[in-house]
Order: C-alpha cells, then sequence, then structure tokens
C-alpha cells in the first residue's frame, strides 16, 4: 500500500468510512471505520469482509498515530469497537484479555477501575478522555475500527 497525505486524498467525514487510510508510513497497517454501528461480533465479521480484522493496538505507538489521524484530523466522535475481549481460559478458571488474532494483550488503555475481567465482555476505544478503552457487553452496537 502507498502511503499518501491523508487529508489531500482522503478528505473529512463522511467519507472516511470509504478508504483504507495508513496513519504512520513506517508501519504496515491500514485502518477503515464505518459508519455503521453494529455488535463486536457483527463488527468482526463486516471487518473481514474485507480481508481485515478489528483493530488491534497492542503498542501505545499504533493508538498514538490512529488517534491522532481518526479522532484528531479528521474528527470522528464516536466510540469504536476494537478486537479487544476478555476470554474465558479453563485451564487457569479466569478471564483474560486477548485481541481477536488470540494474542494476549501486553499493552492495554484501560482505565483500571474498568478493569473487572468479566468473561464475554468485549471493548470499545472512547472518542473523548484521551481515548481509553472501556469494557461493554459484545451485544451493544457500536461504530467498528477495522485494520488490515
Amino acid at each position: 500500500l502507498l502511503w499518501l497525505p491523508v487529508l489531500i486524498v482522503f478528505g473529512f467525514p463522511p467519507s472516511i468510512n470509504k478508504f483504507w487510510i495508513r496513519t504512520n508510513h513506517n508501519v504496515d497497517i491500514c485502518y477503515h471505520i464505518s459508519d455503521m454501528q453494529l455488535d463486536f461480533d457483527s463488527a468482526q465479521t463486516h471487518c473481514q469482509s474485507f480481508n481485515g480484522a478489528l483493530a488491534i493496538f497492542d503498542s501505545d505507538q499504533k493508538l498514538t498515530f490512529f488517534s491522532k489521524m481518526f479522532y484528531d484530523q479528521l474528527g470522528l466522535d464516536g466510540d469504536v469497537w476494537i478486537g479487544l475481549r476478555d476470554t474465558y481460559n479453563p485451564l487457569l478458571h479466569y478471564p483474560e484479555l486477548r485481541w481477536v488474532d488470540g494474542q494476549l494483550a501486553t499493552y492495554t488503555n484501560i482505565l483500571s477501575q474498568e478493569l473487572n475481567h468479566t468473561a464475554n465482555l468485549c471493548y470499545a476505544m472512547r472518542h473523548g478522555s484521551n481515548h481509553t478503552w472501556y469494557n461493554s457487553l459484545c451485544t451493544s452496537s457500536r461504530y467498528i475500527a477495522c485494520q488490515k
């Protein structure tokens, strides 16, 4: 994928849902924000229909580039599903945070009072408040942040 000046090529909302945007030319990941709201599983299916997945922010760098581009520069003003959920581990008898690709979450942007490790909760990113993440019922509807 080519890295192009985003503001010239892609414009401002509501058109951002039509494009995949690379937020950092040093990272080979592009993001897509959908203009529809879906539950978590439907959101993941939506991303997979584009050969992608719900967004994985496994580093502060990825989160910072994403939030600066979509929230600060393009004016996204809604919460979005990200690819993180509490998944029950039968060996530990305890839920653990895992990304949709199966990797254990070692980086998070979750406020400590919101981290309760209840199985089958999914995570979304706030549009304000430093773009912190919060858990929600997976059946709730949110906008979608996809990556590929």
